[in-house]
């Protein structure tokens, strides 16, 4: 732990903390689970293609670039 400072105006944040990604990962994961969105771990976005009326994405397996994609339409 450093020892609180002052703020001066050449530095005027010296006393912030740092959060770790996957920390902070965690807490983005537990928030998106309040309102029941869930993070597929391991999944990537491989293409997406924009029309007028919708957005289809296809994402598949990181580890599996061979698994069948999924493909997803959005409105």
């Amino acid at each position: 732990m450093l020892p609180y400072c002052e703020a001066t105006p050449s530095r005027p944040y010296m006393n912030y903390g740092m959060l770790g990604q996957d920390i902070m990962q965690g807490h983005l994961r537990k928030h998106l689970a309040k309102y029941s969105c869930f993070v597929e771990l391991r999944t990537e976005l491989r293409s997406f293609q924009q029309y007028s009326t919708h957005v289809e994405s296809r994402v598949g397996e990181v580890s599996d670039p061979d698994h069948p994609e999924e493909v997803i339409d959005i409105d």
